[in-house]
This record gives C-alpha cells, structure tokens and sequence, in this order.
C-alpha cells in the first residue's frame, strides 16, 4: 500500500465539502466525538470515542513481530512504517465506527514524548485531518494519556496517584485534573518494559516456540508462571533506604546478565541454547522488578498521607501502561493498597494485629481481582496472626450495618440502594435473607452517574468533585420549577416488588438531547434549566422506589411477615445519602406504620466498618467463623451470589394491589 503523502489529493473515504467561513459547527445534539491518533513508538493507532466515554471504534497496526527481528525497536523502520499504515489505520477505525470524517468533532493527536519520527509522523497527519475537514486540533501528552485512561470505565475523581509504568517509562505522580500532573518520582536509567525486553533476549527465550512470537514483558511473565521454585534466584532490592520515590532498573539488568553468563558457564551453554532453569529466573526477575516498583510507590502513599494530598475517603491508585498488564504486578499492588488500608486503620485504633480476635473479609459478589485482592490479604493475616477468618457478603454486611448505632430487631425489610445494587429484603437473621425485589436493569446511583455525566454537570465548578449522585442531588435542591420535566413512571400496575431505572436513564438521554438542541448547545455548553432538569429525574426515581417499597410493605403486611408492633424499613447504600429519598421513605413509613432508620450516611457507602460489624454479628452467634487453616485456604470468592433466599415469584404470586400514598405532595408541601 502506498503511503499518501499530505499534499496529494485525499481519498474518498475523507473528502468532503470545505466551507469557507471556518471551522465547521460542532454537531449540537449529540456528545462530541474525537478522534485520535497515537505513533509515539511502534504502534500505528486510531481511536475513536465520544465524550460520553463510549468507543465508538479503533484501529491498529502493531510493529512488534518486525521489531522483534531487531531486538528492539529501530527507529527508521518504526517511521516507514507509520507512513505507511496511518492512513489506512484511521480508515479502519471509521469504518469501525460506521463514521466519517465529516461526524468527527475534533483530532487528537500525541505530539510528545516519544520517538521523533514517529511522533512527527502521526503528527502530521493529524493535523492534515484537521486541516481537510476544518477540525479542531488537540495536541496530547502520551503520558498524561495514560494517566486519564482508566476513567473511560471507571468513575475517579480528581485528586488520584498514577503509577505509569511501560517499556519506556517509570513514574509516579498525583493527577490534579486533566491539565494538572506533579510528578513525585521517576526512573533514574532504564524503564521495566525495556529491562524485560532486554533480559528475555539474552536468555534467548525467542528460541523457545511458546515465547518466539511475545513481547519481551508478556515472555518474562508466561515463563515465570511456569516456575517450579522461584527461591532458586534472588536479586538485591536497591534503593531500599533512598528516602524518595524514584525507581532504578539499571542494577536489576545488569545483575540479571551477569547471572545468566555464570549460568551458561556452569551449565556448558552454547550458542542458541537456553539456561536449564530459565523459568525460575523469569520468576526471580519479575518478582525483585515488583517489589521494587512496590516499595517505591508505597513511599508515594506515605508522603501523600503525610501531606494530607488525597482526600482520605477516596484515595485511588491508578496503574496503566504496557507493564501494567503484568498479573503479578496488579496482584501486588492490589495487596499493597490493602495493606496500607489495614495499617491506617490499625494505627487510628491504637492497636495491633495480637489484639484482634478475628479477620472478616467479603468474599462476594463483586469484581473478581478486586475481592481477590481483599481475601487473599484476609487470608494472609489470619495466617500469620493465627486468627479466625469471617468470610462476609458484602450485600448482606449493608444490610445489617443500622444495628450499630440502632436497636433494631429482627426480622425488618431493607432497601439496599446504591450504584451496583436496588433491592428489598426480609432481614431474619444474621444469615437469613428473604428477596423481595431487585433491579431488572441499572441501579439508581449508576444511573444518575451516567445522567450528571451527560448533562456535563462536572463543567460546573461547584460539581466537579462531586459523584454523580451527591451532584444530582446538590443540583436538584438549585431548581426553580420542579415542574419544568417530567418523567413517566414505569411499572406502577406491575404486580411485583421489582426495580427498572433503564427506562429513565433513556429517556432522560433523549430528553437532554432535544433541550440541547432546542438552545443550541455545543460541544462543553450545559443546558440552561440542568437544576430542574436534575429535580426531576431525582424526583420520578424517588417515587419510583417508593412505590416498590410500599408493595413490599403491602405483602409483608397482608402475609404478616413482620411483627405488628415493630415494623421497621431499613434503608442502606450509597444512595441512601439522598436526602429526599430518606424524606421521601420517612414519609412512606409513617403512612403505613413503620419505624424508618436510615443507615448513618458515613456507613451508607461501602465502608470497613460494616464488614467488622458483619463480623462481629458472626462472632456473637459463631456463624461462619473459620479456624481451621486448611478450610481458610479453601475459601475462593464469587463475583455472584444470591442475598437470601429468592421470594420473587412469591410476591408476583401475591397479586398485590396499591392504593400509592401521594408522595410528592408530602415532599414538596
């Protein structure tokens, strides 16, 4: 394929017509869409994603089986290359998107650092993108790129620590905003990726079938996996007493290779041969580079604790670059944030793991390496400190946690609410659970995480640290007419105790878009009327609740479920911090004859108290209190697991009918 030169006459797929009066508007009722171009190294690469978050499409063309040949990466070629493949990488992602040129909002293109015909070649092509359509240009950091990535899927605010580690970088630093990056440490020579690629090839493990087509990171790992004793090597930690946060891999490299020539020696290795032992020095390298990149950043948290930089209820450690898809890395880091947890929290007690009686941990559900994370730290401590283990469910935990502060019998009917979970329940006991309902969809908190997002509220100063629902709500209590949006409410004749907040987050979408259009609002611009228009969806989904929870209330009623004289709804999650949704409940039960407590909202989110408390309710009653070591181990999480017993098609059954109590009314009168 021919490289197209910038100059020459464009292709089809990116001709379109040229207005004369500047750049072309931005497409007012729809998220803005950017396509970017990345060629810092060897990789051609296009993206295409809205400002939503959603991928709408990329492209590809990896270098690496060429480079490979080289040993590393040859500048010349990895230019040729990219002149070569940009044009059509782009075309694949707009194909991929189903899109054109002309649906593009602007270009985004790494401009720095990297290799500089590389870079230039991506470049220059963007901005002759910009230049043909009349798009915006936006020059970006590869760095700062990796920094921000893992907020596309995941909901992290400002202020957070990345530890940026890839084959040509190491570095920790705080990121302030998308603009705002201080750097508290970096590596002194070589970067891990480059020591990988380095060592993997004088080990020659290329000579090996399994590995000749990996990347020198992605070998070291798969041929430590596969060690039988990863105490057969040992490399020195350095730095272990250099009191800042950078990182060195120089020593690690050039200790690693003269190991491998003592080997080669003693083992009378020739030629294309490969040491005998390799898999358990794949093993000793990785481990000492992860123990190292471990310390370093542990220094990090110290001094962003010591500084007070993080806020303390939200502190996040991102990891992201190439080395970044090292497992054991991860794993490692994962415990290592734990760790420091659990240290914090010791210290804040005034106590040491010889004072406690035992270690609760929750095992499920939830995201696998996240509980993993989690149990196997449990675990570990339960070992070393001879310590029973309480695995903990961690609906369930919510669930009880109101009996801390409160004297509340059992059986009472939960609302567990939150941005995973909407749900009703029988509480028995401390392990019987009946359901009542569950969402069929989304839970409330994701969908007002993903209304506040599309409505931009985070372009507002006063919302910008704020999540999604504590935004919503401090929006919502600006409006002037609650009255300006409605929205319908769903399910009101269904005949079940089941949750769907689908409808609205669609509907509140189209609605968005129709008010975006209507005032012509572009690119960063938020809707004149955004604190009605939060009143409203936060009021139709209040009521919507409310009404599912009166039907649960209505069937533990009419099937007397619950005693008479102490009925009580217990609300719990991280929702459940929505003032008018407790306003709202508190009316609901006195209308009916219930005690209502809210869950103090410190404990509402998830929290480490309401999985001791969980255990302390397990201790009391020895449910599920594990001593014995061999059955500890055999403990494994489960990303799924039922809250109780399903009473679900019990309450359909049912066929109860309401008569709703006219909340709104009580709210707002």
């Amino acid at each position: 394929m021919r490289c197209m030169a910038y100059n020459d006459k464009p292709k089809k797929f990116f001709v379109m017509r040229i207005k004369k009066n500047g750049l072309q508007n931005f497409q007012h009722n729809k998220p803005a869409i950017i396509l970017g171009i990345e060629s810092s190294c060897d990789d051609t690469a296009c993206g295409i994603i809205d400002s939503n978050g959603n991928v709408l499409g990329e492209a590809i063309n990896s270098q690496q089986l060429i480079h490979l040949s080289f040993g590393g990466i040859n500048p010349p070629i990895a230019k040729m290359l990219h002149f070569h493949n940009i044009t059509k990488v782009c075309e694949n992602a707009l194909r991929a998107a189903n899109l054109k040129l002309t649906d593009i909002n602007a270009i985004a293109t790494t401009v720095k650092p990297g290799l500089f015909y590389s870079l230039n070649a991506g470049t220059q092509f963007g901005k002759y993108l910009a230049k043909i359509g009349e798009k915006p240009f936006i020059p970006i950091h590869h760095m700062q790129a990796h920094a921000l990535t893992a907020r596309i899927n995941e909901k992290i605010d400002f202020p957070y620590l990345i530890l940026l580690v890839s084959g040509g970088h190491c570095l920790l630093a705080i990121v302030a905003d998308v603009n705002k990056f201080y750097l508290l440490g970096t590596t002194m020579n070589n970067a891990p990726g480059e020591v990988f690629d380095k060592i993997t090839r004088r080990l020659k493990l290329r000579n090996i079938p399994e590995f000749s087509s990996l990347c020198g990171g992605l070998a070291l790992e798969t041929a430590a996996s596969k060690a039988s004793d990863i105490n057969q090597f040992s490399f020195p930690l350095i730095m272990t007493k250099v009191r800042n946060c950078n990182f060195s891999f120089a020593g690690l490299l050039s200790e690693s290779v003269r190991c491998i020539e003592a080997e080669e020696k003693k083992h009378d290795i020739i030629a294309d041969m490969v040491i005998p032992d390799v898999y358990n020095f794949c093993a000793a390298i990785q481990l000492t580079a992860v123990k190292h990149i471990c310390q370093r950043t542990q220094r990090a948290m110290k001094f962003i604790d010591d500084m007070s930089l993080l806020p303390t209820d939200r502190q996040t450690l991102v990891v992201s670059g190439g080395v970044a898809c090292n497992n054991i890395l991860a794993k490692a880091l994962s415990i290592l944030s734990t760790e420091l947890v659990c240290e914090n929290a010791l210290r804040a007690a005034n106590l040491k793991l010889t004072d406690i009686n035992a270690i609760a941990t929750t095992v499920k559900p939830g995201l696998f390496y996240s509980l993993n994370a989690g149990t196997q730290f449990g675990k570990y401590l339960a070992k070393i400190g001879e310590k029973p283990f309480i695995p903990i469910h961690h609906m369930q935990a919510h669930a009880l946690t109101a009996r801390i502060n409160e004297k509340i019998d059992f059986p009472y009917l939960i609302l567990l609410v939150s941005g995973g979970h909407c749900l009703l329940a029988i509480v028995a006991d401390v392990n019987k659970f009946y359901l009542l309902g569950t969402t069929m969809n989304n839970a409330p908190g994701e969908v007002f995480d993903k209304i506040t997002r599309r409505l931009k509220l985070r372009n507002i100063p006063e919302f910008s640290s704020l999540c999604g629902g504590l935004a919503l709500e401090t929006a919502a209590s600006k409006a002037s007419d609650i009255n300006q949006f409605s929205f319908p409410l769903i399910m009101t004749k269904v005949r079940n105790c089941n949750f769907s907040f689908a409808g609205l987050l669609s509907e509140s979408v189209r609605c968005i878009e129709a008010e975006e259009k209507k005032h012509d609002i572009i690119a960063d611009m938020v809707i004149p009327d955004v604190y009605n228009f939060c009143a409203a969806i936060q009021l139709t989904a209040v009521k919507h609740i409310c009404q599912r929870t009166q039907r649960a209330m209505k069937f533990i009623d009419d099937m007397s479920l619950l005693p008479t004289d102490r009925q009580t709804l217990v609300v719990s999650g991280g929702v459940a911090c929505n003032n008018i949704l407790a306003k709202a409940l508190s009316i609901l039960s006195t209308e009916l004859g219930y005690n209502f407590v809210r869950t103090p909202p410190n404990l509402c989110t998830d929290n480490g108290i309401m999985i001791a408390w969980n255990g302390v309710e397990k201790w009391n009653r020895d449910i599920e209190v594990i001593r014995d070591i061999s059955k500890i181990e055999k403990i494994t999480v489960q990303t799924r697991a039922p809250l109780g017993e399903d009473w679900t098609r019990k309450v359909e059954a049912a066929n109860i009918s309401c008569k709703w109590i006219n909340i709104r009314k009580k709210l707002y009168q």
